[in-house]
């Protein structure tokens, strides 16, 4: 089973009028991708600014070199801002709250007011969620490999232990819709998502409304009336549906499945027999054959009532659009909690 044929990707129904726009690093979504980006900049940038303000004991004064890492780290702060899904794990491997101090809260260091601000704003939003935004950032990139950049962050220019200097990022366009717009704004059903024009037309989450999002790691309804209907699987994902933009299984290894998004990606090996689903585990994610299923990641999905004997927790089950004739026409619907048989 994989995700919802109506992908996020598919961005043809974003708007065309003109809005707000915000440019952000146009930088890949999948973690290791985009924590290497982070490290580059924080080394090249947020390092660098650092340790140069640290020996001059004030703010930068305007050159082409500060003009620079000034810009980098504009464009590090605006991906947090309105492109960036914390996690745990990125916290960790790109020594995210370091780096988030350094700008605000190091007398060692003078950054510019506004950056040492932007900063804090961040910091502290991150420490009200625990520093997890409660999605898969797993689900384009399974590697456990490191980072081939230096994690080192003490304020000391390494550079010398680093790799070369990138280029600039490109830039991808975020669109901010209107809050009065009948279908991106409040009670619209298209609202706390926002279009991403880049190298390709995307949906993100609208970082206006990070506080009206669901946690979506919890078992049962969440809130959710079953016949729910979502235009896509990242609106799902907004309202505590499914924590996964695209995967089509978000859970945590030891207590299974929160949610699961049945799609008519392995038509051939998944059963979805209204009452009764038979679906691919993650395995098949990476199996490229969709006639077979890998051993032993099949499960049994029942739609009824929970009893002592029923084992793990009730799992979500949504139904995107596809062939089976159970399937919505278009987007995704929440078709209520079914029991796991085996």
């Amino acid at each position: 089973m994989a995700s919802s044929s109506l992908s996020e990707d598919n961005a043809s129904t974003a708007p065309t009028f003109p809005l707000p726009s915000i440019n952000v690093p146009d930088v890949a979504r999948a973690f290791q991708p985009r924590k290497e980006w982070i490290v580059h900049e924080r080394i090249y940038a947020v390092q660098a600014y650092a340790t140069q303000s640290k020996r001059a004991g004030n703010v930068l004064p305007e050159t082409v070199q500060t003009k620079e890492w000034l810009q980098r780290i504009d464009g590090l702060l605006k991906l947090h801002e309105y492109d960036f899904d914390i996690s745990p794990r990125m916290k960790e491997e790109a020594a995210i709250a370091t780096y988030l101090k350094f700008m605000f809260d190091d007398e060692r260091f003078h950054f510019p007011q506004d950056i040492q601000d932007r900063a804090r704003v961040l910091y502290e939003e991150y420490e009200a969620c625990n520093w997890t935004a409660a999605i898969d950032d797993n689900e384009e990139d399974h590697s456990d490999a490191g980072s081939s950049l230096p994690t080192v962050l003490d304020g000391n220019d390494d550079s010398s232990a680093s790799t070369t200097k990138k280029p600039l990022a490109q830039h991808a366009t975020v669109k901010l819709p209107p809050k009065s717009d009948p279908i991106w704004g409040q009670g619209g059903i298209m609202h706390g998502i926002a279009p991403k024009f880049g190298k390709i037309r995307t949906f993100i989450l609208d970082r206006r409304y990070f506080k009206e999002k669901r946690r979506a790691n919890v078992f049962g309804h969440n809130g959710l009336e079953p016949g729910a209907w979502f235009p896509n699987q990242i609106v799902a994902l907004f309202h505590g549906g499914h924590g996964s933009r695209i995967s089509g299984i978000h859970g945590k290894s030891g207590l299974g499945a929160y949610s699961v998004v049945v799609s008519g990606s392995y038509k051939d090996v998944d059963k979805d027999n209204g009452d009764t689903i038979i679906y691919s585990g993650p395995n098949s994610q990476t199996n490229t054959d969709t006639r077979q299923i890998p051993q032993g990641s099949a499960q049994i999905l029942t739609h009824s009532l929970p009893s002592k004997s029923s084992p793990g927790h009730p799992v979500r089950v949504f139904r995107s659009s596809s062939s089976h004739e159970m399937s919505p026409a278009v987007g995704i619907r929440y078709d209520g909690l079914y029991q796991r048989a085996s």
